[in-house]
């Protein structure tokens, strides 16, 4: 939970499906939010979903909804552009011993030089939000992560990243295939996980990776007519024998 306290009026960065969304809040009523959009979409906000919430000072009763939401997408622009100023890294070797919580607004005393207002507290939330390696965000706070934990991160980090990339060249291969584009040279690592899968089924210890490709290729989860249009397979193979060792 949030420890924000919100008020119409206030220009909030909230957490939705896709991460940080930036709105204005036209009405708060009995914990919950009535919100615009830079897109002018209405959207209901939960008081513990706001990461950072600071008064707008272009809201008004009688203010145009256009002329709002050019405000909102205005102050979108600036907290990007002051969020790119902003380097997790070095503020975590900076705070890294420290165990207390600290809020948006002292960490952007610390990044930022002269006047800090609003827009720079939210620009470090966006940052650090972003980053995913260096800080816990929690109630309000941000706490700096074990270097233990900030390495264990950037590894899995950089093995989804490997996945990705294998994956997208997986799909890509088996879209190929379809048109004779590719043979089994140009991915024999993937046709032998194909041939696996096509051998041993469920018990494929990479069939995750492999349906996965599958569906983003469009092909039913069942590679054997693949491997039989490249010439790996046979029609009438025998996956039974090869199971068995028998076939190579």
């Amino acid at each position: 939970m949030s420890n924000v306290t919100l008020s119409a009026g206030d220009l909030v960065e909230f957490f939705d499906k896709k991460g940080l969304t930036l709105a204005l809040l036209l009405e708060v009523k009995k914990g919950r939010a009535r919100a615009l959009t830079r897109e002018g979409r209405e959207v209901s906000v939960a008081p513990g979903r706001v990461a950072h919430a600071s008064a707008a000072p272009f809201f008004g009763p009688d203010a145009a909804r256009a002329d709002l939401m050019a405000q909102i997408a205005n102050a979108g622009r600036v907290r990007e552009g002051l969020a790119e100023r902003v380097s997790a890294e070095e503020l975590w070797e900076l705070l890294k011993d420290e165990e207390e919580g600290f809020s948006p607004d002292y960490l952007a005393d610390l990044v930022f030089s002269g006047d800090v207002g609003p827009h720079n507290g939210a620009a470090v939330v966006r940052a650090l939000i972003s980053d995913r390696f260096h800080f816990k965000y929690r109630a309000g706070l941000f706490y700096s992560l074990r270097p233990e934990q900030v390495d264990s991160l950037r590894e899995q980090a950089q093995r989804e990243k490997e996945r990705e990339e294998a994956l997208a060249r997986a799909c890509k291969w088996l879209k190929h295939a379809q048109d004779a584009k590719v043979g089994p040279e140009d991915y024999p690592e993937f046709v032998e996980m194909l041939k696996e899968y096509c051998v041993l089924g469920p018990e494929y210890e990479g069939r995750l990776f492999v349906e996965e490709a599958l569906r983003a290729a469009g092909l039913p989860l069942d590679p054997f007519p693949v491997l039989v249009g490249v010439g790996v397979f046979g029609e009438d193979e025998n996956l039974w024998l090869r199971k068995m060792g028998v076939a190579e």
